[in-house]
């Protein structure tokens, strides 16, 4: 078995990323990426991953846990090759963080996300691109691929910041690397 390499965030500093060494897993929950409200370079791309060619990503959620207090706080997920991150571009819709998960009352300490926070819910509930029926699936790094996260006010990387003064959250990837013997 072969180990490879990419560059993950690492949340006990802060954003600095780090590169780590793992061994291929079938399926490997990336995350949390903490950020906030006022995270440094929020409208241009955060990076959170870097995966490497031939990596498979499952799904993508944004987890609130303190609501956003700015203007029309948005958020979205992907590479960014033009603006629109993969909410935007498969669902229909950037993530709105304007109210936080929600208590699920008799299994606490657990919550739910308020609203379609999960890529694949959200593409379920409107299908693709917000008209096209509902297409499972995958989506796979045909190179090598820097997963990022945008804030602001459409979700859009250079959108217009949203201000504010309280917002946290967090996202995770699901996804699997390429196993080489």
């Amino acid at each position: 078995m072969s180990v490879t390499d990419f560059t993950i965030f690492d949340p006990g500093s802060g954003l600095a990323s780090r590169t780590a060494a793992i061994s291929p897993a079938p399926l490997t929950l990336l995350g949390p990426f903490n950020f906030a409200f006022d995270t440094p370079g929020l409208t241009t791309g955060v990076t959170l991953v870097t995966l490497p060619l031939g990596a498979v990503i499952y799904d993508v959620g944004v987890s609130i846990s303190v609501a956003f207090d700015g203007t029309t706080p948005k958020a979205d997920v992907g590479t960014f090759s033009s603006t629109a991150g993969l909410f935007d571009e498969l669902a229909g819709a950037a993530v709105d963080l304007s109210a936080a998960d929600d208590a699920v009352t008799d299994n606490d300490p657990l919550t739910i996300s308020h609203g379609s926070n999960w890529l694949a819910a959200a593409i379920g509930s409107v299908g693709a691109a917000g008209s096209a029926a509902y297409l499972p699936g995958a989506l796979y790094c045909t190179d090598v691929s820097t997963v990022k996260l945008v804030v602001s006010q459409d979700g859009s990387k250079g959108g217009t910041a949203i201000g504010g003064t309280a917002g946290t959250g967090a996202v995770y990837v699901l996804a699997a690397t390429p196993y080489t013997s």
